[in-house]
């Protein structure tokens, strides 16, 4: 072997050798970005369920839910926030558990036995004017009221969290479409 011979092969070896290095530091920042960008968007769900949720307590606050919903601007406001909720939900933005107990809320109130029929009657009011496209909101808000009529809370709730699940898992759109 001549003294060239050597020199190239070294030379391949260190290569060999730095570039592994170089490709183990590049999957562990690959990685690292990979973290941040799950981090990022655990963080912007977060932001997004804090915001519905102040939007909701504030629309609530003087606790005529049932008197409101019948004014025709405070109503148009709780199911506008409402559509959104959905439209992000449907997304993947908002996290199950979150629009589970949300609609656990909406069940409850289409269920109240003096006013649940008003509450049913201005959602569909809404529904009838705005969701014309968006025929997966009319859908997923019907079954919702049909589980609402379920009479023994917690059976309502359980069928509730099983329809949302399920629902998501074979109707979630991309965040860009």
């Amino acid at each position: 072997m001549t003294a060239f011979e050597f020199l190239s092969i070294l030379t391949s070896f260190v290569v060999v050798i730095i570039s592994s290095i170089a490709l183990y530091f590049n999957g562990r920042q690959s990685q690292k970005a990979a973290d941040a960008i799950l981090l990022q968007q655990e963080l912007t769900k977060a932001n997004v369920v804090e915001h519905f949720t102040g939007r909701f307590f504030d629309l609530l606050r003087d606790g005529r839910f049932h008197e409101k919903i019948l004014e025709p601007e405070w109503s148009y406001q709780f199911w506008s926030l409402l559509s959104t909720e959905f439209y992000f939900f449907h997304h993947g933005i908002l996290p199950k558990l979150m629009y589970t107990l949300w609609m656990i809320d909406l069940a409850k109130a289409y269920s109240d036995d003096t006013q649940g029929n008003n509450v049913r009657q201005t959602h569909i009011k809404y529904l009838d004017t705005y969701s014309f496209q968006y025929s997966e909101m009319t859908s997923f808000f019907e079954e919702i009221f049909k589980i609402s009529k379920i009479a023994h809370e917690k059976e309502r709730n359980d069928k509730i969290e099983k329809f949302v699940v399920n629902w998501l898992s074979k109707n979630k759109r991309d965040i860009l479409s």
